[in-house]
């Protein structure tokens, strides 16, 4: 029998029949003794576990507990990709500290479209990065930015370092 919720006691209290009450019952005493004994391994357990710390020969841990030694990357909050956002690990050039995405950065949009759901970055020339060169609109404030994917030409750009060449 399933165990009797807090917000069904009431309904029980004005319509449950007596042979009813008593079948409830034997079930919640069944289920308490299946507690306690649960319960009572548990402390045992717990009383044993804390004797092998004591005496040093709780064992270590397994290898496929161990944790990974290789942390995960950092995730940057500039470098956004695709249409749900999704966010992708900082990008350090070569001999670098500065992530490419994210230090120093500004973000603008394409000035020639109406869809402001993608972010560009841009030259000081007013264009962007990726091989089409579009106009941009002013710089936009970082917190705007922080929402939007990166265009992928933009990306690429910057990831390769073309952004010189361009």
């Amino acid at each position: 029998m399933k165990r009797l919720d807090d917000d069904q006691r009431v309904t029980v209290r004005e319509h449950a029949s007596l042979d009813s009450i008593r079948t409830m019952l034997r079930a919640e005493r069944r289920e308490r003794l299946r507690v306690d004994a649960r319960v009572a391994w548990l402390e045992r357990l717990q009383d044993h576990r804390t004797d092998q710390l004591l005496a040093g020969t709780w064992p270590a841990p397994a290898v496929d507990e161990q944790p990974d030694p290789t942390p995960a990357p950092a995730l940057c909050p500039q470098n956004l990709y695709g249409d749900r956002a999704v966010r992708l690990p900082h990008h350090y050039p070569a001999g670098s500290t500065a992530c490419v995405f994210c230090t120093g950065r500004t973000y603008a949009f394409n000035a020639d479209s109406v869809n402001h759901t993608t972010k560009h970055a841009h030259d000081d020339q007013g264009h962007t990065l990726c091989r089409r060169r579009f106009r941009t609109n002013p710089p936009m404030p970082d917190d705007r930015a922080l929402g939007l994917p990166l265009c992928g030409g933009c990306r690429d750009a910057l990831v390769t370092g073309t952004e010189a060449a361009v």
